[in-house]
Order: structure tokens, then sequence, then C-alpha cells
């Protein structure tokens, strides 16, 4: 086993309104707090970081502090400092990470599919030997991302996200911009789907996707599977 510490880029969304509804989003604090809850456990680094870099945007209806480990990072100083303070995407380079991890939460569906910056991290981790991972609408940080021989990265790998039945069910179908299952299937993934809202992660190889907020945890947990074993 390699004894070197190795470190997760962690970036969430900077957009914090659901398009034309005008009604507040950005990312889901838990699919955040329970991924960094496995890394941490497992000796890794993080480093957080959105889109525009800042503060970002906090769904208000994922603040649940009845939540033990949300509550736990909620009342870390050094968290709460680090994520008024995020890292803008455009200023990442690839090659101080050994995974990146997409939080989800509605805000992701406006700002990570389209965003070169994004593309080319997940690129550059993933053909250099490291991990890609996300959670809900995280995945949507996957969909348009091509590796070098012009394929996209999702073709032929088993993934999961938010399922079109979930967007159904919180009424946001008719919201977002596109439906994140049905993107992901067109261009080329092998989509895992389980019952709404239950635990569902997907490894293939060096990705890993989960399904939902409950899925956060366990992406966080294979992730650093990966990475204590390389």
């Amino acid at each position: 086993m390699n004894n070197i510490i190795k470190k997760v880029l962690c970036v969430v969304t900077s957009n914090n309104v659901k398009g034309a509804s005008s009604q507040p989003t950005g990312f889901w604090f838990s699919e955040l707090t329970h991924a960094l809850e496995q890394f941490e456990n497992a000796g890794l680094q993080y480093e957080l970081a959105s889109v525009n870099g800042g503060e970002p945007p906090i769904d208000p209806m994922s603040l649940d502090l009845n939540d033990p480990v949300n509550t736990h990072y909620w009342n870390n100083t050094k968290f709460r400092e680090a994520l008024k303070n995020t890292t803008s995407i455009k200023a990442i380079k690839s090659s101080n990470y050994d995974a990146v991890f997409y939080a989800g939460g509605l805000g992701a569906m406006w700002d990570f599919t389209d965003n070169e910056k994004i593309q080319s991290v997940n690129r550059e981790i993933y053909e250099t030997g490291g991990v890609v991972s996300a959670v809900c609408h995280g995945p949507a940080a996957l969909i348009n991302v091509k590796l070098k021989d012009a394929s996209y990265l999702v073709s032929g790998k088993n993934v999961a996200a938010f399922t079109n039945e979930e967007e159904a069910e919180v009424q946001a179908t008719d919201i977002v911009p596109f439906l994140l299952e049905t993107a992901l299937i067109n261009h080329g993934a092998l989509y895992n789907r389980a019952a709404n809202w239950s635990k569902n992660v997907v490894v293939d190889g060096r990705l890993v996707t989960g399904q939902n907020p409950g899925s956060a945890g366990g992406v966080g947990e294979e992730v650093s599977k990966i990475l204590l074993n390389k």
C-alpha cells in the first residue's frame, strides 16, 4: 500500500436558482458532508472547489442539522472557513489530485455539464489513473466529458445518478434543463437504477457514482477504498 496521503478535489455548484423558476437551490449539504466523513475516516485530504469560487450556495432544503454528520461539519470552524473560500474550478491544477468528487444538488444541472474546465479536470484525472466520482445530480459533470480518443467518459460504463422517476417525485421534471438519467444513457452510459431513494452506489473501475443523497457516504467509501489500495 502506498503511504503517500491521497488528495480528493470536492466540487460543488455555484448556481443558486432553479432556472427560470426563480426557486432557490445550490448544492445538497449532506451529499458533501457524508462523502467528506468517509474521506477523512480513510485519512485522505480534501480541497473544496466550486464553479465560481468563493462561498457556494447551500440548498436551503438540505441543511438538516438533525443529521449528526451535517451538524459535525456545520460546527467545524475549519470546514466552514474552507466552504466560504472555495477554489474556483478555473484555478484547479488536476495533477494535484488523486480523485475528484462532485456533490449534487439541483444547482449542478445548470453549471456543471458544459463547463470546459470541469471536463478537462475529469479527463486529466481519469487518464492519469485517478478516480472520478459523483453523486445524485453531481454526474451532470460527467455527461459531456470526452477522453483523448474522443469517446465519452461514461460510454460503456456502469453509472448511477438521480433517476427520472426521482426527478418526477420532487416535481422538478419541468424545471431542470434536461433529465440526467436520459442524458447519461444518450452518451452511452450503462445506467443502473434502484428503487427511488434507495442507496445505490456503482463502481466501474475508477468511475464511482451514486443515485441520490443517501448514496453519498457510499460513494465516499468506495473512492477511499480505491485510493487506499492504489
